[in-house]
């Protein structure tokens, strides 16, 4: 993963490198995402609130109610650390994270992807920026 990411995520010249967050993929698979995927961020309680459309649109993709939302965040700031979340489910339509205290919501990026509540079944991942 490490080095598809640096292939198609690293952009520029050196020595003017950076890493484009958003084109970094997660998970890749045919579990359908939601077609409403939002964030906010509060930096006041350290939160970041996703919420999506909880109806499953396309009949011909795999997908289900109780279809576990994965979140993963990354500080930039922080990069040894990484938090996920696994505990939420698709008819919620709510996930909250609480991130840590040290955590910059301004320099933390966020992914989301759903897995089958059976595991056999994977969603593409999805970056998202805050509203």
């Amino acid at each position: 993963m490490i080095g598809k990411a640096c292939r198609e995520a690293v952009e520029g010249a050196y020595p003017d490198l950076h890493v484009n967050y958003g084109k970094i993929q997660i998970s890749a698979g045919r579990l359908q995402l939601p077609t409403d995927i939002h964030l906010h961020l509060d930096p006041l309680s350290h939160t970041a609130t996703f919420s999506w459309n909880t109806q499953l649109v396309y009949p011909f993709l795999p997908g289900s109610a109780n279809d576990r939302i994965n979140i993963v965040c990354f500080d930039t700031v922080h990069p040894a650390e990484v938090k996920t979340s696994p505990e939420y489910i698709r008819a919620v339509g709510k996930a909250v994270v609480t991130l840590d205290e040290m955590w910059h919501p301004a320099t933390t990026h966020f992914w989301i992807y759903f897995t089958s509540h059976d595991l056999q079944d994977i969603s593409n991942s999805v970056y998202i920026q805050p509203e």
